[in-house]
């Protein structure tokens, strides 16, 4: 079963918080479709040694895609869906493939930050074995501060 979710007001903030930002995204292929969780249907969407993200969780009463987990495989994503798909309780996910590893960490990173409040993640993503000094661009204590900004005391106004 297909289920085409519409792009969410998260995404449209996400994407112009980015614009905002001056941060480039490469072009991914979107979340949109929400699959039935199986090894058959992971073998059909992605192939052996692509890369990316992917979000898993459940279909609500009403039809939504409820995400409860979200991940991503550095190496091989058909490989960590099929084990999840044959040792978890979540019954459906969605994907998307990435360029590069860095590309996936940032997604992985941008999707908990939006997301943890609902997450079964009980832990903050780390980073790519193969980029160990990359650190999230979206926790607080990483952001760059433009340098045309300039914070104002209280008392001085």
């Amino acid at each position: 079963m297909l289920i085409d979710i519409p792009r969410s007001p998260i995404d449209a903030l996400t994407e112009q918080n980015i614009a905002n930002s001056g941060y480039v995204q490469m072009e991914v292929k979107r979340m949109k479709i929400v699959r039935k969780l199986n090894p058959k249907n992971v073998n059909i969407d992605i192939s052996l040694e692509e890369i990316g993200n992917y979000n898993l969780g459940y279909i609500s009463e009403n039809g939504e895609f409820i995400v409860k987990y979200i991940g991503r495989s550095d190496t091989c994503l058909q490989r960590r869906l099929k084990k999840w798909a044959r040792s978890s309780n979540y019954s459906h996910y969605t994907f998307r493939l990435a360029m590069t590893i860095k590309q996936c960490y940032e997604i992985e990173c941008r999707e908990y930050h939006l997301l943890s409040k609902q997450l079964d993640n009980e832990i903050h993503p780390g980073s790519p074995r193969f980029l160990p000094n990359f650190r999230c661009p979206w926790c607080p204590q990483n952001m760059e501060i433009p340098s045309n900004l300039f914070i104002i005391n209280r008392s001085d106004i």
